[in-house]
């Protein structure tokens, strides 16, 4: 605001606000996108899992169950949360 009765105010440089938030990046994916590469993502582990467990089943039909045993333990560890990894010593 400029003062009428003082000489020496000088008019604000008011510049254009920006939008709030964080910007958008100029090479963002579209939701169609993003969902597209979740289900790609998820087939995949899905796949991993199948074929893991379907070793594990034919290991106990061969009547190895310390092999079966194995498998199964390892896809545990690595399909649970970070978190849940490590073993508490009882």
């Amino acid at each position: 605001m400029i003062d009428a009765r003082d000489p020496g105010t000088l008019p604000l440089q008011l510049t254009i606000k920006r939008g709030r938030g964080r910007p958008r990046k100029a090479d963002a994916l579209t939701p169609a996108q993003r969902q597209r590469r979740f289900r790609a993502r998820r087939d995949v582990r899905s796949d991993y899992l199948r074929q893991r467990v379907e070793q594990a089943l034919s290991h106990l039909k061969a009547g190895d169950t310390g092999l079966a045993r194995h498998v199964l333990e390892e896809l545990v560890s690595v399909t649970s949360p970070k978190s849940s990894r490590t073993t508490s010593s009882n």
